[in-house]
């Protein structure tokens, strides 16, 4: 299984990158990532007893949400747009009908961007990534999108070479949209600001690689043929027009059964890049293509708590799942592998048998108990890993089982190894890895040398081991392919295009 941190999360904010997933109509998940489910009730990746699928948020307020840097906590869906790292002093104007912000000149958008990302990794409680430190977010993000060289920054890169032309203002106005709450992140159509700030050169009826390059924002390519294959340029669709997503209809339509509509798809509606109708969900456990369905009521069978009503989770009873009500604080709870958390950086804001909370060791218990306790801040008292909150910490171990949160080592740090079974997934500041030999925090390890998550750049973690990314006619097994390749028979090839 190849190893690899999803991070395009937040890349919506200027550049399609999944922007038009299937939104749900807001459910235990709260969020637009159903996609990420891999189908099965229950991973061991969300520190809860029930499981709740693979990438299942939520807007339920967690414990703690320190800001480092600026000391500010701001509760989930109440941010305040004046964060906005572009921006600081964003408003809301009837002219814009949106946050306005300051202009950003070409040359400082990879630094707001990132800024932007980060901030809001740090006060949007229930995401799929949380930071404690915006500082070591930027440290992160900057090495991960240095070493993917796509999203936005491909887009900087295309501006810059005259393939695209970038409005200042609109990309402050996109940025400030964002920084205005931590709901406008979850995702879905982009915002006419957003939409605005890179605009192609390309007419319609020419070749085109993605939405941006096209003078009408629209990039149309076959549904049979590779996403690598290039498409052409078309208008977007009025309603009952056809599209591929919701950025193909134009205004407020959205996609629905590869029909421009108003509203989402309702039960039944095709969804797997298209958005369904408020109280639905996006349904990918079904072999065939997602479907738009009901979100569970408590006791309703589930795959992941976003199939779930909000303030349900989906539970794990002998591989079935439940919607099920979580535990309040105090509460009796199974603990994970013994550990009582997910990672030794809290990773996720994960919602399951303890809300948004985690099941903490029981005092006296053994085996499996636990109780449900809060996530705590940096400096407060921690019994185990996974009870810190954000990627970026975790719970020294002071002998007696009781520690208090810190930031994970930096280079040159003292750290330990990861070990899953112990709940300790990230052990130095990403994307630092713990030498095995040393126990001290350092750069990424280079090629054929082992590896838990990142290696340095251009290198990919494989099956535990850093590996370039195979060409043409290499083995793909246990590696990547190259940029605009795919692996078909386990081999890495071009793909084949129509005429």
């Amino acid at each position: 299984m190849k190893s690899r941190l999803a991070i395009c999360v937040l890349v919506a904010v200027l550049a399609a990158c999944g922007n038009s997933g299937g939104s749900t109509g807001g459910g235990g998940g709260g969020s637009t990532d159903a996609a990420t489910g891999d189908g099965t009730a229950g991973t061991a990746t969300d520190g809860q007893t029930g499981g709740d699928g693979a990438g299942s948020t939520t807007d339920t307020t967690t414990a703690g949400d320190t800001k480092a840097g600026d000391g500010a906590t701001t509760p989930s869906d109440t941010a305040s747009a004046g964060d906005a790292a572009t921006t600081g002093d964003a408003a809301t104007t009837a002219d814009t009908g949106g946050p306005v912000g300051k202009p950003v000149p070409i040359e400082q958008l990879e630094t707001e961007l990132l800024k932007a990302m980060c901030q809001g990794f740090v006060k949007c409680e229930g995401g799929d990534i949380q930071f404690s430190s915006v500082d070591s977010c930027l440290t992160f993000l900057g090495a991960q999108f240095a070493k993917e060289g796509d999203g936005p920054f491909k887009l900087i890169a295309e501006v810059k070479a005259g393939k695209i032309t970038y409005d200042p203002i609109a990309a402050g106005n996109c940025l400030a949209y964002f920084a205005s709450s931590c709901s406008a992140m979850g995702g879905g159509k982009a915002p006419a600001a957003c939409k605005a700030t890179f605009v192609g050169k390309t007419p319609d009826g020419q070749s085109c690689t993605s939405d941006e390059v096209c003078t009408s924002g629209r990039c149309e390519k076959s549904t049979t043929a590779s996403s690598s294959c290039p498409g052409k340029c078309a208008p977007v669709s009025k309603a009952g027009g056809a599209c591929q997503s919701d950025d193909h209809c134009e205004g407020n339509l959205l996609c629905v059964n590869e029909k421009c509509a108003a509203g989402g798809g309702k039960v039944g509606a095709t969804c797997n890049s298209q958005s369904c109708e408020a109280g639905l969900f996006c349904d990918y456990s079904a072999a065939s293509e997602a479907k738009c369905a009901p979100l569970g009521k408590e006791g309703g069978p589930c795959f992941g708590s976003e199939a779930c009503e909000k303030g349900l989770y989906c539970k794990n009873t002998d591989g079935k799942g439940s919607c099920t009500k979580p535990s309040a604080a105090g509460a009796a709870c199974t603990l994970q592998g013994g550990s009582g958390g997910s990672g030794g950086s809290g990773m996720g804001g994960s919602f399951g048998e303890c809300g948004s909370g985690i099941c903490l060791p029981k005092s006296g218990g053994t085996g499996g108990e636990g109780t449900c306790g809060a996530k705590a801040k940096v400096g407060q008292p921690c019994m185990g890993p996974g009870q810190c909150y954000g990627m970026d910490t975790w719970c020294p171990s002071e002998g007696d089982g009781k520690g208090t949160c810190k930031l994970l080592p930096g280079k040159g740090g003292a750290c330990q190894q990861p070990d899953l079974m112990k709940g300790l997934i990230f052990t130095c500041q990403m994307p630092l890895s713990c030498d095995p030999a040393t126990k001290v925090c350092g750069d990424p390890p280079g090629e054929g040398k082992p590896c838990f998550a990142f290696c340095a750049p251009g290198l990919d973690c494989n099956e535990g081991k850093c590996t370039a990314k195979a060409k043409v006619g290499q083995a793909c097994g246990d590696a990547d392919c190259d940029s605009g390749l795919e692996c078909m028979d386990g081999k890495c090839v071009k793909p084949v295009c129509g005429g």
